[in-house]
């Protein structure tokens, strides 16, 4: 990925927004800080945070998330519906969700608790058809779940139930989501349907009725996994 430096960019701090070349939004995870109000990089520095090119719009503290743990991961889904821009935090306690459509006045809307929680634990989120799927190393942790769609009508924070905890697994150090094809790829677990630390793949074209496609063994923990999609030879 690759974003313009010519520019001075706007951009939150548990939530960084950045303008990006092909017009997209990432979102970048940094621990909290001093700094909660918008501010101008000057000198290299917005606040307490190292900056190029780049100003600060707003910081939110890991308590103002709804957790005094840690954070983990985060991802991004924009509503195709309203048009509106999501992060979804992955935390201690669980995963938080923010509007971020405003990046200067971020909105805390609520959190799906945890299956299981453990301070070392690692998690991850992804997102598939405006579904948000979340896994954890906590044991028993297994994947939850939750329709991203149900955001649109709070309008307070809230504690939200996953809509499906996928039991087929005891937990997962980290996934990756094929768009494409509508699977998922868990990895670094235990209980992994007897295969260990391996890969188990799991159908998730209904988001709401995942199920088990098949899984990988091996002696040790996949630590990562990336999904490739289908190769499709040029017509001549």
């Amino acid at each position: 990925m690759q974003f313009r430096q010519t520019k001075r960019h706007k951009l939150p701090s548990i939530v960084m927004l950045l303008e990006l070349i092909p017009a997209s939004l990432v979102l970048l995870f940094t621990f909290p800080a001093l700094v909660s109000a918008q501010t101008d990089c000057v000198n290299g520095r917005a606040g307490e945070f190292s900056c190029k090119n780049i100003d600060l719009l707003s910081h939110m503290s890991l308590s103002e998330l709804g957790d005094m743990g840690r954070a983990q991961d985060n991802w991004g889904w924009k509503d195709p519906q309203t048009g509106r821009y999501y992060a979804i935090v992955s935390m201690f306690l669980g995963t938080s969700f923010v509007d971020v459509t405003d990046p200067v006045n971020p909105v805390y809307l609520g959190k799906m608790l945890a299956t299981n929680r453990d301070k070392g634990a690692a998690t991850d989120v992804k997102t598939y058809a405006n579904h948000a799927f979340v896994v954890s190393s906590a044991n028993q942790s297994k994947m939850q779940v939750f329709d991203l769609t149900r955001l649109r009508d709070v309008d307070s924070p809230q504690i939200f139930e996953p809509d499906v905890v996928y039991r087929d697994i005891g937990d997962a150090h980290n996934m990756a989501i094929n768009e494409e094809t509508g699977y998922a790829y868990l990895v670094g677990g235990r209980g992994l349907w007897h295969c260990g630390g391996g890969l188990h793949i799991v159908d998730i074209r209904t988001p709401k009725s995942p199920a088990r496609v098949s899984c990988y063994a091996t002696v040790g923990q996949i630590h990562d996994t990336q999904e490739v999609r289908r190769y499709r030879r040029p017509r001549p």
